[in-house]
């Protein structure tokens, strides 16, 4: 596994749910069949220590928007 850049960065919009409890990103425009993006955000640890599930779902455009499941990501972080 390595580090890997940006090579472009994608205008999006960011909404973050009022209890903190989830993240959404709209690109501006849809992402093109077979391109791979990442997402790089700065964070802030958490309050309370525990075990944080990171889910990822994309939605084709369309008048019937439909979610696919991308994967998830489990992190674990411990007192100071």
């Amino acid at each position: 596994m390595t580090k890997t850049q940006c090579q472009q960065i994608i205008p999006s919009t960011v909404e973050i749910s009022k209890d903190n409890g989830s993240l959404e990103v709209f690109p501006n425009q849809p992402v093109p069949v077979g391109r791979t993006i990442g997402i790089q955000i700065e964070v802030t640890n958490p309050y309370s220590p525990g075990m944080y599930q990171f889910n990822a779902l994309a939605q084709a455009p369309g008048d019937v928007p439909i979610s696919g499941y991308l994967g998830s990501w489990v992190i674990d972080i411990g007192p100071n």
